[in-house]
């Protein structure tokens, strides 16, 4: 059943709605996804270094960033973007966007598979990982 009359309550009332959906506490599963090397060839001798990126496809999808434009604007002063990576090697720099979206006051980040961040030929992303969670100043970490 559709309440079609949400667009008529008053402005303070659907903002305090809004706000309510955000402080939901989400489980956000973190997967490490490594992206293989990257080769420099200009190099007298071929280098490279391994590259990965942090993705959360299994974190519940979030309504309220589409709704519509008031819904989002709320949301947005409540969930931010976080995790980008920025390898720099030599006088070479890669990076990949933040793309998942995360409340520090409710939401918990989860390591999806801890294994994968011990026995990967990823260099140390555990230490990396770790390090980017505490500047976050998430909350709950499981």
């Amino acid at each position: 059943m559709a309440f079609i009359h949400f667009g008529k309550l008053p402005f303070e009332l659907r903002m305090k709605i809004w706000t309510n959906v955000c402080f939901q506490a989400r489980n956000v599963p973190i997967i490490v996804d490594d992206l293989g090397p990257v080769k420099i060839a200009s190099q007298p001798e071929e280098v490279s270094f391994c590259s990965y990126c942090y993705r959360a496809p299994l974190a519940p999808f979030l309504s309220v960033l589409h709704v519509d434009r008031e819904a989002r604007t709320e949301a947005l002063n409540h969930y931010r973007l976080i995790l980008p990576t920025n390898h720099e090697f030599f006088h070479i720099t890669t990076s990949t966007k933040e793309e998942i979206y995360f409340n520090p006051d409710y939401d918990r980040l989860c390591i999806h598979d801890p294994m994968y961040l011990r026995f990967n030929r990823i260099q140390d992303p555990y230490r990396d990982f770790a390090r980017r969670v505490l500047r976050l100043g998430v909350q709950f970490f499981a």
